[in-house]
């Protein structure tokens, strides 16, 4: 099953464990294309990180009109797609997107199956070209991909009636993005409260600053990312006289976050729905619950989806009701160690790249045959870690712990003048018949018996078949909160006790085993 994948997502290093996954499953012979760079608006830009590159092909190519999201395009992917011959081009893009319409035709014309990808959970209806772009992409396309529920009516509602389906677009891997090593907290530091993300309007910072501005209690905030709206959250601290307790800092490589999450207390989002948008996953939201830290998000878009009953959920723009849980989690600790190994499974559940790589490789697979039923993959087991394993780029690969990596004797195939060194040595030859789907746990069958057997027709694709767990508010109780609160319609606080971080026992839970 050769397998083309277009994604200027994955020029980000941690994104591309994802094909790494895919790319140690039975039969696949995967191609990676991005481009040498990708300009994200109103942020900077963003180089290609080879981070994880193994059992796969690499192309590099050019991209005209870079950060452009409409009419971005790769003038290459004709030839690059007419010497790959695929059975599967998977378009990383918007179906309204001229880059998607281009390498769609290219594909087309290579006789390949066709899948697009969409964040989009609003719907728009956009002008001339745009719209014809959209409905061509719909015409052409086997399968549409969308990254939420709210993406996945958008596109029905707009009249793709072939199989779509929810799937994530990464997941993260839980052995570089894990908890920290204990540490002692320095007796004079208070709470870190964190925000990692771009630094734009609708992210909703300035309500985290508002939050923050009516806390009595020391706590430092460390704000970082890039983006245009830098300036006027540093004025508006200033404003609130808080700006000694703002720490601002430029983004950081995503090899780095990890280590930046450790030292975080919790990790707020609080992004604002507007006309043109609203929150469509939120990736730093699970890579804070895998390093289990607890998180705070507001209710715009998708982000009660993600954070189901492993964190708290906040009314967006309600900065009353957000201090009072940032309050409330600094003060109970036992709650913020729950949060945290909640959000740690629920990531080992839903969130790995080994889950996504699976779950892609079984729509592949009903794509390729037509006659392989979609099913969600079994929950991968809980990933220990051995002791002194080092779970940074540069040290031995992670390679899932039931999946082998795949033998062959294919030759690599010729370089050319778009392509680099080939990274895959050992590729297989595509199967002549369908091959078996992975195992579920307990070791039974994937498919039913006699799969294969009958000469019916193979039954459709699902349009239902992953739906996310519906979202659970834990907390039901009304806050309690402190009597300097400035607000007559809550309860009275609980009687107040000495702050956690000054505690003789307050390290307990972070010294060193």
């Amino acid at each position: 099953m050769k397998i083309a994948l277009l994604s200027k997502a994955m020029v980000i290093g941690p994104y591309q464990k994802k094909a790494e996954e895919l790319a140690k499953l039975p039969g696949v012979e995967l191609t990676v294309i991005v481009p040498p760079a990708w300009v994200e608006p109103r942020v900077g830009v963003q180089k290609l990180e080879p981070q994880f590159t193994q059992g796969y092909d690499l192309i590099v190519t050019e991209m005209r009109f870079n950060g452009h999201f409409h009419y971005h395009y790769y003038p290459a992917i004709g030839k690059i797609i007419r010497d790959l011959k695929p059975d599967i081009f998977h378009i990383d893009e918007e179906p309204y997107n001229y880059a998607t319409y281009h390498a769609m035709k290219a594909g087309q014309r290579a006789g390949a199956r066709m899948c697009f990808f969409t964040y989009q959970n609003i719907m728009k209806r956009y002008p001339f070209p745009f719209s014809s772009f959209e409905k061509a992409v719909y015409v052409g396309a086997d399968v549409g991909v969308a990254a939420n529920q709210a993406a996945l009516d958008v596109i029905r509602a707009k009249g793709f009636t072939k199989p779509s389906l929810v799937i994530p677009q990464f997941g993260v891997d839980p052995v570089l993005y894990q908890p920290g090593a204990p540490q002692a907290r320095p007796a004079n530091r208070p709470p870190t409260v964190g925000y990692i993300g771009r630094l734009v309007e609708e992210k909703g910072i300035q309500i985290l600053l508002d939050a923050v501005a009516s806390l009595r209690q020391p706590y430092r905030l460390e704000i970082i990312g890039s983006g245009y709206y830098r300036t006027e959250l540093e004025v508006q601290a200033a404003r609130l006289g808080i700006r000694d307790r703002i720490f601002f800092r430029n983004s950081v490589p995503s090899r780095d976050v990890p280590n930046v999450l450790s030292k975080m207390d919790m990790l707020v989002v609080p992004s604002l729905t507007r006309s043109n948008w609203k929150e469509q996953f939120g990736r730093v939201i699970i890579e804070a619950m895998a390093c289990e830290v607890p998180v705070i998000g507001s209710d715009s878009g998708e982000i009660p989806n993600v954070i189901g009953d492993a964190g708290i959920i906040v009314p967006e723009g309600d900065a009353e009701t957000l201090a009072l849980r940032i309050w409330e989690l600094m003060e109970d600790r036992v709650r913020r160690l729950e949060l945290a190994a909640r959000g740690r499974q629920r990531v080992l559940r839903y969130f790995t790249q080994q889950q996504v790589a699976l779950r892609y490789y079984q729509l592949y697979q009903a794509m390729m045959y037509g006659n392989v039923p979609y099913e969600p993959a079994p929950p991968p087991p809980v990933f220990v870690a051995p002791t002194g394993y080092q779970s940074f780029p540069g040290q031995a690969p992670y390679r899932g712990p039931d999946v082998a990596a795949p033998q062959g004797n294919r030759p690599n195939a010729a370089a050319s003048d778009y392509r680099g060194a080939s990274r895959r040595p050992n590729a297989p030859a595509a199967p002549a018949v369908p091959p078996a789907a992975p195992a579920a746990r307990d070791e039974e069958p994937a498919y039913p018996p006699g799969y294969g057997d009958a000469p019916d027709p193979p039954p459709p694709i699902a349009h239902e078949e992953f739906v996310w767990p519906p979202a659970e508010r834990i907390e039901e109780e009304p806050p309690s909160v402190p009597a300097w609160w400035p607000s007559s319609s809550l309860r009275p606080p609980k009687p107040p006790e000495q702050p956690w971080w000054l505690r003789d026992d307050r390290d307990d839970d972070q010294q060193p085993q």
